[in-house]
């Protein structure tokens, strides 16, 4: 085993002088004293003997038995030794494995970029050729329209001139290019008479003339403000429609990007009341967070809390996937039985209701729901669809909700997005997989980009589930026995309004793609709308004792200040009268002489 370490010498010197005072004046002197005897040698102490002698024999390896106290440090030492030499090993192969995947990766990213620049030129080709094609037809369409108009030019020539010769007798007549001696017995005669008339006749005519023209105007300008509202609503209609077909073109497109930046977001806490909702634990829950947090604000009241305890009220990371809707104001939640073809018969259709934090259902909307006049005229930009689709477009879509997000101007607002289906018990002969390709998304109205989209088929059906048979609906049946139609309902998720600690808000969209059945959930829109008020009272009855439990905080310790305060006040008093009757019992002190300045 190796020795202590080795004695630092310490010089403390510096500790064992008086440091920073001038040396005082010193002064030799001489004194002679008598020679002392040298002091005998102190004998060494024997302690006065005790106790009974006794005699012991301890053999060869009774203590300390070398191979065996040694065996627990070589193990460790082989041990350390072998498990560093596994770690170097292992180190070494890692590296022989990044290197690989290394070469490997590039590889693939040169081949990726050699597809990616034939797959371009490719596209140049057909672009090219395509041009090609578009500008031959162009010459063909303009060779033929010249034609056209030359043969309709020679038949309006052929037309005019065969009634020619008639037309010239009949305009040399009419102008008097032969004498007529009636025509001039009139022109002398009647002259004077006839132009007076003419005149007359002619101010009436104006007159006349101005009363209709008026008219006319006023009913031209009442056209004319007429058609202009016709034309801009048409304008519109055609870029809407231009902007809705711009996903077809084959030379423009408008990207939307949707990116994961990797990083979980706490949940809110409606998501965790949604949760616990679903799972049927919300009122366990609950009751279990409601002792833990009061536990928690009495320790934190009187100080007594733990080191490392902290709040129980706990967000975990969010599971669901969120999109931001940032600069997307018109948006719409659509459903499609087939996206190439239309079915004869629709099975799905989309729903979308608007609550507030009071609970309080302020739309809904979809094929299941009437729409009133105080729904329109507090979201006029919201409303139900179907029958729209483009031939023009390859995916179309059967129902959609439309709305913008200007129309939503309290910030505590929510939309949720469901998908429900039409009673087809009593369809016959409809194939199974005749909905396969049915599928609900999220899109950008204004461009007919989908934002998210879902295949309903890939929502697992609980295996328990059961629609129910129309009989059982019979009004014939008594109450007890009558059952209503057990229907599936799609929750997709949900578009909420995200306040930043600036007052910035941007609006968030949830995805759930959850199900649920309406015999366990009966009132599904109003349950939704109390679950988000309970949520928000909830926050709010937590930040109230919080904030309670700071102002009974505040109040302990301006009492506690307040009393010490008057305990010091206290103690200075008594000090100071105690000061003054030692100065009256104490003797003044001599007064030092003054040192002058030499000037």
């Amino acid at each position: 085993m190796p020795g202590p370490p080795a004695r630092i010498e310490v010089d403390l010197g510096y500790f064992l002088t008086e440091q920073g005072r001038a040396k005082p004046e010193d002064q030799d002197v001489k004194c002679q004293t008598d020679v002392f005897l040298p002091r005998p040698e102190t004998p060494q102490y024997v302690p006065k003997k005790t106790g009974i002698d006794k005699i012991t024999q301890i053999e060869d390896y009774d203590l300390f038995d070398y191979d065996r106290e040694v065996q627990p440090i070589l193990n460790v030492l082989l041990t350390k030794t072998v498990e560093q030499s596994l770690l170097e090993v292992e180190e070494e192969t890692e590296l022989e494995e990044i290197r690989k995947y290394k070469q490997e990766y590039k590889k693939r990213q040169v081949d990726l970029r050699d597809s990616w620049e034939e797959e371009v030129k490719r596209e140049i080709q057909r672009i090219k050729h395509k041009n090609r094609d578009l500008k031959n037809a162009r010459a063909r369409r303009e060779q033929q329209i010249k034609t056209m108009h030359k043969l309709q030019s020679l038949n309006m020539s052929k037309q005019f001139l065969s009634g020619c010769f008639k037309g010239t007798l009949t305009h040399l007549s009419q102008s008097n290019y032969w004498r007529d001696s009636f025509q001039d017995q009139l022109n002398i005669a009647y002259k004077h008479f006839m132009t007076d008339k003419a005149q007359a006749d002619s101010q009436q005519a104006v007159i006349a003339e101005g009363f209709i023209n008026q008219a006319l105007n006023n009913e031209l300008q009442k056209l004319s403000d007429t058609k202009s509202s016709i034309k801009k609503a048409a304008v519109k209609k055609a870029e809407l429609q231009k902007a809705t077909r711009v996903i077809e073109s084959t030379d423009k497109r408008i990207v939307h990007f949707v990116f994961d930046p990797k990083q979980k977001v706490q949940q809110t806490p409606f998501a965790k009341k949604f949760n616990q909702w679903l799972a049927g634990t919300m009122k366990e829950d609950e009751e279990t967070e409601h002792a833990a947090f009061d536990e928690y604000i009495e320790k934190w009241v009187e100080d007594t809390l733990a080191e490392g305890e902290h709040n129980p009220i706990v967000f975990e990371e969010n599971q669901n996937e969120e999109l931001v809707l940032n600069g997307i104001d018109h948006i719409s939640w659509a459903v499609a039985n087939n996206p190439f073809f239309k079915l004869e018969i629709e099975k799905y259709y989309p729903t979308a209701v608007i609550v507030n934090k009071e609970g309080k259902v302020l739309g809904q909307y979809g094929a299941c729901y009437p729409q009133s006049e105080k729904q329109a005229a507090e979201f006029p930009n919201c409303r139900d669809r179907h029958n729209f689709r483009d031939d023009k477009i390859r995916i179309n879509d059967d129902r959609k909700v439309e709305f913008k997000m200007q129309d939503f101007k309290d910030s505590s607002i929510q939309v949720f997005l469901m998908v429900r289906t039409f009673d087809l018990r009593k369809e016959k002969d409809m194939p199974e997989n005749l909905h396969d390709d049915a599928w609900f998304r999220l899109q950008n109205e204004q461009t007919s980009q989908t934002l998210d989209y879902t295949k309903i088929k890939n929502i697992d059906v609980p295996e328990d589930y059961a629609e129910g048979s129309p009989e059982d609906e019979s009004p014939d049946l008594d109450e007890e026995e009558r059952k209503s139609r057990n229907e599936l309902v799609y929750l997709a998720g949900r578009i909420y309004c995200e306040t930043s600690k600036s007052g910035q808000h941007k609006w968030i969209y949830e995805k759930w793609n959850q199900l649920v059945e309406t015999q366990k959930y009966p009132n599904l829109d109003q349950s939704l709308a109390d679950l988000y008020k309970h949520s928000c009272d909830e926050s709010a009855g937590y930040d109230e004792q919080i904030n309670q439990a700071q102002m009974r905080m505040s109040e302990a310790a301006e009492e506690k200040r307040a009393a010490q305060i008057a305990a010091a006040s206290k103690k200075q008093a008594k000090g100071s009268k105690k000061k003054g009757k030692d100065e009256d019992n104490a003797t003044p002190a001599p007064e030092e002489p003054r040192q002058g300045r030499s000037s």
